[in-house]
């Protein structure tokens, strides 16, 4: 009895019962799709939510001058703006875009009601190279002429203060002599991101305008944001950018967000947990499964031993058993799954019931869900490793039986 004898009689055994071995499967086929399901919904979310991170907030990569994000200091402005600029562009083919920040803490004022507020001062066209804010506008235009003292507020701003395009708003804030100062600023463009808090929070006005009210030089800022063209090189070039400019802060996206940072390193630890839950629960019922197969074949299994089969190969023709289960469960989950994620990661999850509660949370409300090649690999090999698993109590049950008792057994 060789090695080609045991498989062909492990596949042969396991469709002697027909129903029983399909429902095994098909539970074995619909836990692995919940699971792989729940994994490329969490994924997709999580993405989302990183995607909103790095290019509508922050970018890939942050620069300041050290202390500045502690306290928002005035003073801590970057210097040479100009020169740093041409030094990124010159030696990170990377980069995508770079854009000058001025960063000023304010109170926003309409004819209602008042917010305090975090201006950022911006030059329109570089902005639209680091931030996705521009193609996120609900109503008017991104800074649409060279007209002086213009701003775009995000939708829940402009609720909170009761205005809309066309109407004028007070900033007030402070200048580098401790001075306070005021302007009026023209609505032009109201956005609406998938963060409520940032869109409550952040106005966007042009760099020359609060330059001119603050006296701030034209080569000075309190931030460079760059973006580059993907997310592998991002941690080099901080870095890189670290060493050449040690009077700076540098920081990248994980840092200066450790929320975001933090989601791609537990996503795969969350991951792993949740699916080794289904795994050992649907190991349960393979267990269960393969000891009433073995129950009923008592006396079969006791004749086999009797004319002279080993144990060891009625052991391993059981754990084959076992593994064809579960690599036929996990086969067909891993096909609905791909057909599933494929369709929903194309035409998204619309969870827009809750898109306020998402909103606050700083999440979409349409989830994209998606699984990476290597998930299913790993899915897989977990598959094999518990169909191994279940089956050692059932074949050990096996070859523990007496020949002569099991042949009179009834």
């Amino acid at each position: 009895c060789n090695m080609k004898t045991i498989i062909t009689l492990a596949w042969r055994n396991i469709w002697r019962n027909k129903f029983r071995s399909s429902v095994i499967i098909a539970a074995l086929t619909l836990g692995l799709l919940a699971g792989v399901s729940s994994v490329a919904f969490m994924n997709g979310m999580i993405e989302q939510r990183i995607q909103s991170v790095i290019h509508t907030e922050l970018a890939h990569i942050q620069m300041h001058r050290q202390g500045f994000r502690d306290n928002g200091d005035f003073a801590l402005r970057i210097q040479n703006t100009d020169q740093i600029f041409s030094y990124i562009m010159n030696r990170y083919p990377d980069v995508r875009g770079i854009s000058k920040r001025l960063v000023i803490n304010a109170m926003i004022a309409s004819a209602e009601t008042g917010s305090g507020v975090r201006v950022y001062g911006v030059e329109p066209l570089e902005e639209t190279k680091v931030s996705d804010v521009a193609q996120k506008l609900t109503d008017g235009s991104f800074f649409g002429s060279t007209k002086k003292n213009q701003i775009v507020i995000g939708e829940k701003l402009a609720l909170k203060l009761k205005v809309k395009v066309g109407n004028k708003l007070i900033i007030t804030m402070q200048d580098g002599d401790k001075n306070i100062v005021s302007a009026a600023f023209k609505v032009v463009g109201i956005f609406a991101t998938d963060n409520a808090v940032f869109d409550e929070n952040t106005v966007y006005a042009q760099f020359d305008d609060i330059g001119h009210l603050e006296g701030i030089p034209n080569d000075e800022a309190h931030e460079i944001a760059i973006l580059m063209a993907g997310r592998q090189n991002v941690t080099a070039v901080a870095d890189s950018l670290a060493l050449a400019f040690p009077q700076l802060e540098i920081l990248d996206w994980q840092h200066l967000s450790p929320e975001a940072g933090y989601l791609v390193d537990a996503t795969k630890q969350y991951m792993y947990i949740f699916l080794i839950i289904i795994l050992l629960a649907l190991g349960f019922g393979i267990i269960n499964t393969m000891l009433m197969a073995v129950m009923e074949r008592f006396k079969e299994l006791g004749m086999l031993m009797s004319i002279g089969m080993k144990r060891i190969k009625v052991f391993a023709m059981i754990m084959v058993e076992t593994l064809f289960l579960s690599l036929l469960g996990g086969f067909f989950s891993i096909i609905a799954g791909v057909a599933l994620v494929g369709y929903f990661g194309q035409v998204g999850v619309n969870m827009s019931v809750w898109k306020e509660a998402f909103a606050e949370l700083g999440y979409a409300s349409i989830i994209y869900p998606y699984v990476t090649l290597d998930i299913y690999l790993e899915i897989g090999i977990m598959v094999m490793a518990i169909g191994v698993i279940s089956a050692i109590y059932p074949a050990w049950k096996a070859i523990h039986l007496n020949p002569v008792e099991a042949t009179h057994n009834e």
